[in-house]
């Protein structure tokens, strides 16, 4: 269900937060997309437009 798309939302924000801290900001990209995925399966487009553009910014 839902449960898990939220799940993988709240340790990918994790992920975004660790790589931040440590200055590996290029895995940012990888991460956004990532999101923008589970969003889209979601069907939460908006929110997916957002982190595609994020992705597309680094």
């Amino acid at each position: 269900g839902l449960g898990n798309f939220r799940k993988a939302i709240e340790f990918y924000l994790k992920a975004e937060k660790i790589f931040e801290e440590i200055g590996q900001k290029h895995y940012l990209k990888f991460v956004y997309k990532n999101i923008a995925v589970v969003y889209e399966k979601m069907n939460d487009f908006e929110k997916a437009e957002k982190y595609k553009r994020k992705a597309e910014e680094i």
